[in-house]
């Protein structure tokens, strides 16, 4: 072999090398950025997670607050039915002795008129 097919393999060698050496660079940098990519994907589902559950939370306490005023509300309800009722009776009974005493009233009256 000749020094001039020597220093052309050994150019060729040294390309080669440097192909590997780039492409191997080349391989490490997207290993290291699909990692960085898959750290920070995972960071930001956890920062969604946390926030949806934060506000589930939010609407479970707004969730019993309503609950909360809706049994109290049936309540007032229920006592204010009640209530109502025992006015109706009031009423009835009222309107019953007032109508008993017209009745008495008359009786008098027409007595004293006869």
């Amino acid at each position: 072999m000749s020094e001039y097919q020597k220093s052309l393999k050994n150019e060729e060698e040294e390309h080669r090398d440097k192909i590997k050496k780039l492409e191997n660079k080349h391989e490490s940098s997207i290993i290291s950025l699909q990692t960085d990519l898959k750290t920070q994907l995972e960071k930001a589902n956890q920062i969604q997670i946390n926030k949806i559950e934060e506000i589930e939370s939010v609407h479970q306490v707004e969730k019993t607050h309503l609950e909360i005023k809706i049994d109290s509300i049936n309540t007032d309800l229920i006592r204010n039915k009640e209530l109502v009722q025992r006015m109706t009776s009031k009423i009835n009974l009222l309107q019953d002795t007032l109508e008993k005493n017209k009745n008495q009233s008359d009786v008098l009256v027409n007595d004293k008129v006869d």
